[in-house]
């Protein structure tokens, strides 16, 4: 077995990891929002209260903000997009292994002379640098990534801290107080 049906068999399994994933997103956020009549028990508002008139003490939890219903929606939504590509993508690897194809690639290409009717262009080197080129990329979409990660975790720091419709009057506030002192005042 060579190598790149390795890797071709490595990708169908993790796309299978994918689909598992998607479903166990997908199905639990469903029937949550089901059990709760429609409502998102994400990020709600609650607190014990407890019935004392009878001989045994009855603790139940009281909603007293249900959470917003994107919450849910959002993770249903990120769990059928990837439930979708996922399947795409194994039945594309799937098809390409099960005719034994390997997938396009250009690695013989940068051996020889490609582009015979253009004697001033040197195509040796394009493997190497769309390679890098791809690695550059790969890292700015990780990059980018962890930006957004560490956003958001700041974020949800914030929320916690104050809550957030509170610090937006603030600084609306804050900004009319400043423009009323200073008319000429534009910060872009």
């Amino acid at each position: 077995m060579a190598l790149g049906d390795l890797f071709q068999i490595g990708k169908a399994g993790l796309q299978s990891a994918l689909i598992v994933s998607s479903l166990c997103i997908i199905v639990p956020m469903a029937i949550s929002v089901a059990d709760f009549n429609g409502h998102c028990p994400l990020f709600s508002r609650a607190h014990w209260s407890a019935n004392a008139t009878g001989p045994y003490d009855h603790h139940f939890l009281v909603v007293t903000e249900w959470g917003l219903q994107s919450h849910c929606t959002f993770g249903v939504f990120i769990g059928c997009a990837q439930l979708l590509v996922s399947l795409f993508y194994a039945f594309f690897i799937g098809v390409h292994l099960y005719l034994q194809r390997e997938a396009y690639g250009c690695e013989q290409a940068q051996f020889g002379d490609v582009l015979s009717n253009y004697p001033d262009i040197n195509s040796g080197r394009f493997l190497f640098t769309f390679g890098a080129a791809k690695i550059g990329l790969w890292f700015s979409f990780l990059v980018w990534f962890l930006d957004l990660l560490l956003m958001l975790l700041q974020l949800l720091r914030l929320h916690r801290r104050e809550r957030l419709l509170v610090s937006l009057r603030r600084e609306a506030r804050m900004l009319r107080n400043r423009l009323h002192r200073d008319p000429d005042y534009v910060n872009i």
